[in-house]
């Protein structure tokens, strides 16, 4: 069984480093609201658990183009390399209309899929430390 965190917005460089601590696999995190502007705090020390980030923005009914939500899962290889990532949204998606939430989700999805796609081929860089291998 895994154990997940999630944090809603806040000031992350509170409870960071410290949350490397937790007895937790994965740190889930609301970032797309604030474009990204505390992804720095989780880059040193290096992030050493498994990240959910929030690559589509709950609190507008603005539905984030595939190439935006992709530039948002691109953010997340900054932190941690792919297999330590999991995207999703910022929180939950009840207080949207139900066709917003389900254009969120639709895109997020391809998003994936096409960031999957380059990866697998080799097409995408990914800025993230690389995990030690068993030989290290």
């Amino acid at each position: 069984m895994r154990i997940g965190l999630h944090v809603c917005y806040g000031d992350y460089s509170r409870i960071y480093p410290e949350i490397l601590d937790f007895p937790i696999d994965e740190f889930d995190v609301e970032l797309a609201n604030d474009d990204y502007g505390q992804l720095d705090v989780f880059t040193e020390p290096e992030f050493t658990k498994d990240l959910a980030l929030g690559v589509v923005d709950v609190h507008t009914a603005d539905v984030e183009s595939v190439e935006e939500v992709k530039r948002n899962i691109a953010r997340g290889l900054e932190v941690v390399p792919p297999e330590r990532l999991t995207v999703s949204p910022d929180c939950g998606l009840k207080l949207l209309p139900r066709e917003a939430a389900y254009g969120k989700m639709r895109n997020l999805v391809e998003a994936a899929r096409e960031i999957e796609r380059d990866l697998d081929r080799g097409n995408l860089d990914v800025g993230a430390p690389e995990e030690a291998s068993a030989d290290d």
